[in-house]
């Protein structure tokens, strides 16, 4: 066997070395060699045939080595080339699926403002119209197929996990599904049944393409006067996760159970190839099982020919627990009125269709015909004149995920708020991800659904605000806060007792005391050893109150005072709590080196007939703390 995988020439060379190898004992026998009178030149010519024969051996093992060597370096080119084609060919799909979804999506815009703009007299343009978009729809879902048969083998998917409403979901399945069923006479259902956690984190892009191409692909299969119908419904929950079934029912020629059984594999047509009723790639369902697979979910289908296809996807999603409590779901927002938004779109004709559009909605566009442009335009503009950003990602000069991250960066109150949402003819993984790290709020994809446009632009608007209402909370809690000790501050103080007047006019509070706290020495401090030292003193006070009244509002109203509202629990407990603070500030060292012990005077008042408001509750106490203040003078050297 080793013999037959030798070259010819390496075969000669050991033939040889083997034939003059097995002639050496014949001339070199036991008698020849004891008999001669030379057994050094015997031993000599024995050791140079095994040296000879060591030797063409080595040499046919260098040059089998070479050879397995040239035959790597030639498979290696080989892969390197089948790979550079691979690359090549998925970016050639990318490429044309891009270019082809441009022109297309002018057309079926234009197409859908034609149809809004004739009057429905006009039946046969209509019509007309009508079959433009059915074609222009079927070259849209190839190039879509063209590029997501890719996925399988040439890229991998980016999972989302985003907050989605389920209930929101359906309803933009009903308003863009059926965009894909024109020109045919097919009726179409979207049903849900049993969402019991509507509000769910998940991937809603991939959902909506697994739906897309389950929906496309009944249309492909499914005569005239048929049906097709989506059903959502939640079958089962546990902790924090909840399962939905997605299935997706059509009255249509149905496939036999061998072919059920090879669904997924490129040929899935029923009917002859040659059979030209029928368009489709056959890729759709190919792209749903890798897609369902990455979601964690499980793809099946059940069919019968000639009676139709059940395709049926269940996917665990997690169920989200945070919820906005200010939303409010009984307003819905149907047109852009008012709306100020900067169109960045650098294709003239996508321009002038998607300002036609924004227009008929009653929102005011301004056109920017790159990203420099529209970063130009966004700076010269009043603050908060802006109301959202459209913005083209594919632009000469600056392209939209560029120009979104120069306006994010700006030295301005509205730019790292204002919504910026990007539009893609394609809307691919990679592009929502660049989308995200460059600051967008959301994508969308060509031409513009205007129902989808408005819901995005309103749930960004209305994000944009919670976030500036948080930010103005923020600066109030800052604005209330005293920046050395963490406490709240005099104005903090101020709100805390208006609150409290109008309780007490209301009757909602009948008892509560009123503790002002005054440090000694703090002037002595900071005159001595600085104020750093003095800082110190103020803050080891600080602790020491707010430990002991830990139930309590704690108030610092001036350099050395505290105010402490006494309610509840502490105020019944008021005098032992007096009690502890007095044991612990005797024993609470604030340096260490001169054994200084905390010295803090206070005073305390009640609300009663003596003391009928807060403000006189306030006073009593201030003049009890410096009584107590000239009382300790007496006892040591108290400033």
């Amino acid at each position: 066997m080793l013999y037959q995988r030798l070259k010819p020439y390496e075969a000669g060379i050991a033939t040889a070395g083997i034939f003059f190898f097995l002639s050496c004992p014949s001339a070199f026998t036991a008698d020849t060699f004891f008999a001669s009178e030379t057994p050094s030149a015997v031993f000599l010519a024995c050791l140079a045939s095994v040296i000879l024969t060591s030797v063409i051996v080595c040499l046919i093992y260098l040059s089998r080595v070479q050879c397995l060597k040239k035959e790597n370096r030639e498979l290696r080119k080989t892969l390197l080339r089948k790979e550079t084609n691979y690359a090549a060919q998925n970016r050639f799909l990318d490429d044309f699926s891009r270019n082809v979804r441009t022109p297309i999506n002018t057309i079926l815009g234009t197409a859908d403002l034609a149809r809004r703009t004739l009057p429905s007299s006009n039946h046969q343009i209509t019509d007309y119209l009508n079959c433009m978009a059915v074609a222009s729809g079927q070259i849209l879902a190839i190039a879509s197929e063209l590029s997501d048969v890719t996925y399988p083998e040439g890229k991998d998917i980016e999972i989302l996990d985003d907050l989605f409403n389920m209930n929101d979901f359906a309803s933009k399945c009903r308003t863009t599904i059926p965009f894909y069923l024109t020109g045919r006479n097919l009726a179409f259902e979207c049903v849900t049944d049993a969402i019991v956690h509507p509000e769910i984190i998940g991937d809603e892009m991939h959902l909506h393409q697994i739906l897309l191409n389950l929906i496309e692909n009944a249309v492909k299969f499914t005569p005239d006067n048929g049906k097709i119908t989506l059903h959502i419904s939640e079958i089962s929950a546990g902790h924090r996760m909840a399962s939905f079934r997605f299935e997706v029912r059509d009255t249509g020629i149905g496939m036999t159970q061998q072919k059920l059984n090879s669904i997924l594999a490129q040929d899935l047509r029923q009917d002859d190839p040659s059979d030209s009723s029928v368009h489709g790639t056959g890729l759709g369902l190919l792209i749903v099982r890798e897609l369902v697979e990455r979601l964690g979910g499980s793809f099946s289908a059940e069919s019968r020919l000639n009676e139709g296809s059940r395709f049926i996807v269940e996917i665990p999603f997690a169920i989200n627990l945070l919820t906005f409590q200010n939303k409010d779901q009984s307003q819905e927002i149907k047109h852009l009125d008012g709306i100020n938004i900067l169109l960045v779109e650098d294709n003239l004709l996508n321009a002038m269709m998607a300002q036609e559009v924004l227009e008929k909605e009653s929102a005011s566009v301004v056109l920017a015909e790159n990203g420099r442009i529209a970063l130009e335009k966004f700076r010269q503009s009043q603050i908060n004149f802006f109301d959202a950003i459209l913005m083209d990602i594919i632009m000469p000069e600056m392209d939209g995920f560029e120009a979104a991250r120069a306006i994010r960066s700006l030295e301005r109150t509205d730019a790292p708020v204002v919504p910026i949402v990007a539009l893609s003819v394609q809307a691919s993984t990679d592009d929502i991800r660049k989308s995200r790290d460059a600051g967008m709020n959301a994508m969308l994809g060509k031409p513009i659904e205007i129902p989808l446009l408005i819901k995005t632009l309103m749930q960004c608007i209305q994000k944009k605000s919670i976030e500036l209402s948080e930010q103005l909370d923020h600066s109030r809690i800052q604005a209330m806060r005293d920046g050395l000790t963490g406490v709240k501050n005099r104005m903090a103080y101020l709100t805390a007792i208006s609150s409290l007047n109008q309780k007490l006019k209301r009757k909602e509070v009948s008892e509560f005391g009123i503790i002002v706290f005054d440090i000694n020495g703090l002037k002595e401090s900071n005159d001595t050893r600085g104020h750093t030292a003095g800082d110190r003193l103020i803050q080891c006070a600080c602790r020491l109150i707010c430990r002991i009244f830990a139930h309590s509002p704690v108030f610092r109203i001036g350099g050395d005072e505290f105010v402490v509202l006494l309610l509840e629990e502490d105020y019944l407990n008021r005098e032992m709590l007096l009690q502890q603070f007095e044991t612990s500030m005797r024993t609470t060292v604030i340096d260490e080196n001169r054994r200084d012990y905390l010295s803090v005077a206070y005073g305390l008042a009640v609300y009663d007939k003596n003391h009928p408001d807060s403000e006189s509750v306030f006073q009593q106490a201030d003049a009890n703390m410096y009584a107590r203040k000239a009382l300790m003078k007496g006892i040591r050297n108290v400033h």
